[in-house]
């Protein structure tokens, strides 16, 4: 099938069956498994309860926080679902996330253990007070 085939990468049922398997160990909703660059690459569902380690969350900590990218978000069953979700917006019980996670991202987020903060902003000049407000409203340390 390579010589047929010279540009893709064949991958056996085993070896996605357990990272399949792995990934829903850690009691998430694995819908899809991708294969990029060398790296396997889970399409998760996170649903968000109380003592969740996501509860309380903004989407942007979830993201550089877990190493992970969330490409879906939903309040509600009944409310309508918000692709590629704002960094701002905060998570709740009861909401429903999609996130794009290598086996990695998502053991951090079941154990609870972000990445450390390797980033930091500093506003030297704001050429207005509203720039200045708007750069420096939140903290995120």
């Amino acid at each position: 099938m390579a010589q047929l085939l010279p540009y893709t990468r064949l991958l056996g049922t085993y070896a996605l069956a357990a990272e399949a398997y792995v990934g829903a160990a850690f009691g998430e909703n694995v819908l899809e498994l991708l294969h990029l660059n060398n790296q396997t690459i889970l399409v998760t569902e996170c649903h968000i309860e109380k003592t969740d380690t996501l509860n309380g969350l903004l989407v942007a900590e979830v993201a550089y926080g877990y190493g992970v990218v969330p490409i879906l978000h939903q309040k509600e069953s009944r409310d309508p679902v918000r692709l590629m979700p704002s960094s701002e917006m905060r998570l709740q019980e009861s909401d429903r996330l999609v996130v794009f996670a290598t086996i990695e991202g998502l053991r951090r987020i079941e154990q609870g253990t972000p990445l450390a903060r390797q980033w930091q902003v500093r506003i030297e000049k704001a050429f207005s007070p509203e720039a200045a407000f708007e750069g420096g409203w939140r903290s995120f340390g």
